[in-house]
């Protein structure tokens, strides 16, 4: 059987990242391979390039390294100490942990934060971010999740970093998001506003915001 090659945190990617069409695809073909002893299909350029991406997004932000604001702030989400506030103070701990991640983040602009019914918030979703007016929208229905909240939190305010980097787009993950957001407008258009999950996933920028949002409930998880 001939080696089979692919990157180092393939069993991450493997998990986690199957909604990639080009990655999935490969992904397939190698647990095929790997059950039939057969010859494994070298990857295409395309797939090659999607793999590098990945790593290099995930390498970027396992590098992240929060400040002491944040974790401080993040303590208040621990559920022992979540469960003592009132839905206002909540909400104040959202606001608090949400303009320490725009410092981290340096952002020249800090998102506002709403607190809407899930009626209010397109599909349902847990919370969505608009980068017309720099709004996230946060279902008020998870504010009894903590962990949960902190990884939305961490979402939405990276999507507001990456409209940042893609105004300029001059470097190559500024480059990646203006990229991934002209794909994302192509996809809204082609299916008329109600866009599969799936396709949504499978762009650099929500893929890159799961990553990072992941680094806020993952703290919570450990400490």
């Amino acid at each position: 059987m001939s080696e089979i090659k692919g990157p180092e945190n393939f069993d991450t990617f493997a998990n986690e990242k199957k909604d990639n069409p080009e990655l999935k695809e490969y992904s397939d073909n190698l647990e095929k391979s790997l059950e039939e002893e057969s010859p494994f299909k070298e990857m295409t350029p395309e797939q090659e390039s999607a793999f590098e991406e990945f790593d290099k997004m995930q390498a970027e932000i396992e590098g992240t390294k929060m400040s002491d604001r944040t974790e401080r702030v993040l303590e208040s989400f621990k559920s022992e100490n979540w469960k003592e506030l009132s839905p206002d103070e909540r909400m104040d701990k959202c606001d608090e942990l949400c303009d320490s991640i725009a410092d981290d983040l340096e952002l020249s602009v800090k998102p506002r934060v709403c607190y809407d019914k899930a009626e209010d918030i397109p599909d349902g979703a847990e919370a969505s971010y608009d980068d017309k007016d720099n709004t996230i929208h946060i279902n008020k229905e998870h504010l009894d999740n903590p962990s949960q909240l902190a990884n939305i939190i961490g979402h939405e305010t990276r999507h507001t970093y990456q409209h940042e980097q893609a105004e300029h787009a001059d470097s190559t993950y500024g480059y990646n998001c203006k990229e991934s957001f002209d794909k994302k407008d192509q996809l809204i258009e082609e299916y008329d506003y109600v866009v599969p999950t799936e396709h949504i996933d499978s762009l650099f920028t929500e893929q890159d915001a799961d990553e990072y949002g992941n680094l806020f409930s993952d703290w919570l998880e450990n400490h």
